[in-house]
């Protein structure tokens, strides 16, 4: 059940007993292995939620046994060290292993059920004043998430549309006979 982070962020947290904990404002997630270590939620204290205390998921809300299955910062060490690190996904450029631009990640989409980043939308001008190109980059084409950039398997340059947009340019690298690992393989 993959979601978009906009679609995560109108989701309502209950307790089982009804009890309305807040929404959730953003995923954090581990940028080696594209896992959601914790929900942080808007406006509440402790504002962490773990996916493991997740009882139940729904189309519009997610229950909780209790509103004490909430976690601070400090109680969960992983999520400590990535936020440590600052990285984000959002709103940072993605190119292939070989240095092609595709774009700005816009957007991510989550699957809530496994915990995982489903993958991420990247839009990209081609041509001034014309609507920007739109791609979904799944999770398994996703090699590395930085600081500075999202690096994607070469492959996905082969498409149509990124070698009529480098016309008059060098021609995109080509996908050698060995692959790189993919987050997949990084776990």
């Amino acid at each position: 059940m993959p979601l978009s982070i906009k679609q995560l962020r109108r989701m309502t947290v209950l307790t089982a007993s009804g009890q309305s904990i807040g929404q959730i404002k953003i995923p954090i997630i581990d940028p080696v292995s594209g896992k959601i270590l914790a929900y942080q939620l808007k406006r509440y204290i402790p504002n962490l939620l773990s996916p493991l205390d997740i009882q139940n998921i729904t189309t519009f809300r997610i229950i909780l046994s209790s509103r004490y299955e909430l976690h601070n910062v400090e109680d969960l060490v992983r999520v400590q060290r990535v936020l440590a690190e600052k990285i984000t996904i959002i709103g940072k450029p993605v190119q292939s292993e070989g240095g092609f631009k595709l774009g700005k990640c816009v957007e991510m989409m989550i699957d809530i059920k496994q915990s995982m980043l489903h993958g991420i939308i990247v839009k990209k001008q081609i041509i001034p004043f014309f609507p920007k190109l739109t791609l979904l980059i799944k999770r398994d084409s996703i090699v590395e998430i930085t600081k500075k950039n999202i690096i994607v398997k070469n492959s996905l340059i082969k498409l149509p549309i990124f070698a009529k947009s480098q016309k008059f340019k060098t021609a995109p690298p080509t996908l050698s006979a060995t692959s790189s690992s993919s987050m997949n393989s990084r776990k």
